[in-house]
């Protein structure tokens, strides 16, 4: 392509983006336990039935109830992502609660909230078939994640921001947007139903996410430090944000 041609920064800049598109350099990843991205999903209509799991392992969020589906928005960012609104949410099979241990795991989700008035919006929970429940809450930028430890920033907005906590050897880290936070006292909260995972709207919870979800993944290990700062690196790069 000539170096004049008007199309040659789009081109460039599509290369660079598809190079950086990090999580999927972990597919094959036996701890790789599930990846969900709004660009891969099934439609009824305006809202969302299906994300499809990434990884390979099958575990895509489904939600056959229409009215429980979270929107589909293709207009407010740059990506697509799913609109929760306080109620809807998208359950994941029981096989990733089995493949989670008490210990030695990461979630991350890429979010925005819209309601800064939630005390909490649970974003991903997974209940294990062990009893114990990991859930991952932001009300814009409370953070916690249940029953460990919570962390908060000052500068509470509405961006979009990555969210990830990792666990390991009894210890919890919060990042927000691949810096880690200070964590305060431990919070016990709800359990989640046993064996029962599912991104958005916590079903039994008391207050629901309401924002919108671009993407969420989960690996039984902590990542590398480098591996947090890949993907720090990818999140704004693959959706524009500034």
């Amino acid at each position: 392509m000539p170096w004049g041609s008007p199309n040659r920064h789009q081109a460039l800049q599509q290369g660079a983006l598809a190079l950086v598109d990090y999580p999927l350099t972990l597919v094959g990843d036996a701890d790789f336990q599930g990846f969900w991205r709004c660009d891969l999903l099934t439609t009824d209509g305006s809202t969302i039935s299906r994300i499809d799991d990434r990884t390979g392992h099958g575990r895509h969020a489904t939600q056959a109830l229409t009215l429980s589906q979270p929107n589909y928005d293709t207009v407010n960012f740059m990506q697509p992502s799913a609109g929760f609104t306080g109620g809807p949410y998208l359950g994941v099979s029981t096989a990733l609660a089995a493949a989670m241990a008490a210990d030695g795991w990461t979630t991350w989700t890429v979010f925005a909230c819209a309601d800064i008035g939630q005390a909490f919006e649970f974003i991903i929970t997974i209940g294990t078939a062990t009893g114990w429940s990991l859930t991952i809450e932001s009300s814009a930028l409370v953070m916690r994640s249940t029953g460990v430890g919570s962390a908060t920033d000052s500068a509470a907005d509405t961006d979009a921001h990555l969210l990830l906590v990792t666990r390991s050897g009894g210890i919890i880290h919060i990042y927000l947007d691949g810096v880690e936070q200070s964590v305060a006292s431990s919070n016990v909260g709800v359990s989640a139903p046993t064996g029962i995972s599912a991104l958005g709207a916590f079903t039994s919870g008391v207050f629901p996410f309401i924002g919108w979800g671009f993407e969420w993944g989960v690996f039984s290990r902590a990542l590398t430090s480098g591996e947090r700062a890949s993907l720090a690196m990818y999140v704004p790069r693959w959706y524009m944000f500034t």
